[in-house]
């Protein structure tokens, strides 16, 4: 999961920049983009936390990633 969220938020990064940029490069697109801007912000920074919270607690806590259940020894 903590890879899953390191790549989500590599993309929300991505979006929240090239948002900005255009905003800023075209001063007639800030009204139809700072919705989307404003809305990716919050995104971004709720993923963070999410992200920086299993990241610490990979590294300091002792969080451990889940084994793959075996297919073949379970009963079925």
């Amino acid at each position: 999961m903590h890879i899953w969220l390191g790549l989500v938020l590599l993309l929300l990064l991505t979006t929240q920049f090239s948002t900005g940029s255009s905003m800023v490069r075209n001063t007639g697109s800030i009204s139809s983009l700072i919705g989307v801007h404003f809305s990716v912000g919050f995104v971004l920074f709720a993923v963070g936390l999410v992200h920086a919270y299993y990241g610490l607690g990979l590294w300091f806590f002792g969080f451990k990633y889940a084994k793959k259940k075996d297919i073949r020894n379970s009963a079925l």
